[in-house]
Formats: C-alpha cells, sequence, structure tokens
C-alpha cells in the first residue's frame, strides 16, 4: 500500500487579503467620493438612487434636445397664434 503523501503546493493567495486599499492621487476625487457614501448603503436603496439618476439624465436629454431642435429652426413643434374673427 503506497504511502499517503501531501501536496506541498501553497494555495493561491486571496486577492482580497492581499490588496491594498484604493488611495486617489485626486483630492476631491468624484468617483471616490461616491463609492464613498454609497459604500454603507443597502443595494435596494443604491438600485433607486441609480433608477433615480437614471430618469434625471433622460429628463437632461430630452431638454437639451429640444433646445438644439430649437437652435437649428426646426418649427415643427412650434405654436402659432391664430386670430378668430
Amino acid at each position: 500500500m503506497p504511502k499517503e503523501t501531501r501536496s506541498r503546493v501553497k494555495p493561491a493567495p486571496d486577492p482580497v487579503e492581499d490588496e491594498a486599499p484604493h488611495v486617489c492621487t485626486v483630492a476631491f476625487c468624484p468617483i471616490c467620493f461616491a463609492v464613498a457614501a454609497l459604500q454603507p448603503l443597502r443595494p435596494d436603496a443604491v438600485e433607486h438612487l441609480m433608477n433615480a439618476g437614471r430618469e434625471f439624465l433622460m429628463a437632461v436629454k430630452s431638454v437639451l434636445d429640444q433646445r438644439a431642435a430649437d437652435a437649428a429652426g426646426d418649427d415643427r413643434t412650434r405654436l402659432e397664434r391664430i386670430d378668430i374673427a
């Protein structure tokens, strides 16, 4: 019966434990600030904030698209006053 031998291979290091904390070189980095602010929140709260942000950006895009159409001289959406005698 062969003797049981143990492998002497070291397990792969855990990347989470070996990774140094991220240190941003920018004084007030908006990305790092947002990550630090959202970190303690629950996932459903973060999802709600992301959806609200998406809706806000869609509204801003709509306003900018309308302003661009107005600047280009697109008269299809303008109202015209008609006097009724």
